[in-house]
């Protein structure tokens, strides 16, 4: 039946077809009815108009970074202040090619090019050094990089659990507003090996003197996994900013040979343990450090006996 509609009513006993005759809809020649329409399609315009200038004043959904202002930090930002005053030019000597710390600054690169957006304006490294801390044997690494960009050079920092890269920069870029889009732009997102996902920091400014201060974590794929860890720091030092990203080795794999993961690197456990006799090498099985500071609780690197074994 043209221009009806069947309908099926379940009152009753049965099921009763029967047929209503639908609402004819104007045709485009009359005219009367669209007229009668014109004032109602005004008003759904203005209501449409509304609702859009509405949603244009609602505040935007936050992007992968969020920064909230505290009146002060943990004292992850203290370590990082005294870190930052430890990155010294004049201590740098020249990297040779082929030695073990060449080796350890090129790993570094490789991996600060996955992580970071800054691989094709990094130069190569400048010099290096090392020395020994509670975290075993640190080696400091610097790379200039290129000319008017946002950084003025970055910084390997690698002790023998974890891997940091600290961006030199305008302290400007530290604030509560600038951060969120400076490490939007800077972090690589949702790719191997990390799969970082958000970065939540907290910014206070201490004083007109020590500038802004950052210091926040990252969520990724390995999250729930504790030997997996990012962070990010963020310090002013003598009127420079220094932006650091901090990875656990764990992200990396193979990348890392077990002699670069021991507090014995600078020079190589290897190399050290050629003048021991036997005895004396047994003695080195299951050895740790008596230096290190009781609070640290870190598992024993098994990797380091793997060495002594070798040299049995």
């Amino acid at each position: 039946m043209i221009g009806s509609r069947e309908q099926f009513d379940l009152a009753g006993s049965g099921l009763a077809t029967k047929y209503v005759a639908e609402p004819r809809l104007p045709r485009l020649g009359d005219y009367s009815v669209m007229r009668n329409l014109i004032p109602q399609i005004a008003a759904w315009i203005a209501v449409v108009a509304t609702l859009e200038s509405a949603i244009a004043q609602l505040p935007q959904a936050p992007g992968r970074v969020t920064v909230r202002q505290q009146a002060f930090l943990e004292q992850t930002s203290g370590l990082w202040v005294a870190r930052a005053r430890m990155l010294d030019t004049s201590r740098l000597r020249p990297v040779i090619a082929g030695s073990w710390e060449s080796n350890q600054v090129d790993t570094g690169r490789r991996i600060a090019a996955r992580v970071t957006t800054r691989a094709a304006s990094t130069g190569k490294a400048g010099g290096f050094y090392t020395f020994t801390s509670t975290e075993g044997d640190v080696l400091v690494a610097r790379c200039a990089m290129a000319p008017g960009g946002t950084e003025s050079a970055v910084w390997l920092w690698d002790s023998p659990r974890k891997v940091s890269f600290v961006f030199e920069c305008d302290p400007k870029l530290l604030s509560w507003q600038e951060l969120p889009g400076y490490l939007e732009g800077l972090l690589v997102w949702d790719r191997d090996p990390i799969r970082l996902r958000k970065a939540q920091l907290s910014v206070v400014a201490a004083s007109s003197r020590t500038g802004y201060q950052a210091t926040g974590l990252g969520e990724h794929e390995e999250q729930a996994r504790g030997a997996f860890r990012w962070t990010a720091d963020a310090v002013t030092v003598d009127g420079v900013g220094y932006l650091s990203i901090n990875l656990t080795k764990a992200f990396f794999g193979k990348e890392y040979e077990p002699a670069a993961l021991i507090d014995e690197r600078f020079p190589p456990l290897a190399g050290r343990l050629k003048s021991l006799s036997k005895q004396a090498l047994l003695t080195e099985l299951g050895k740790v450090d008596p230096a290190r500071p009781r609070h640290l609780i870190l598992p024993y690197p098994s990797e380091r006996d793997g060495i002594v074994l070798d040299e049995l």
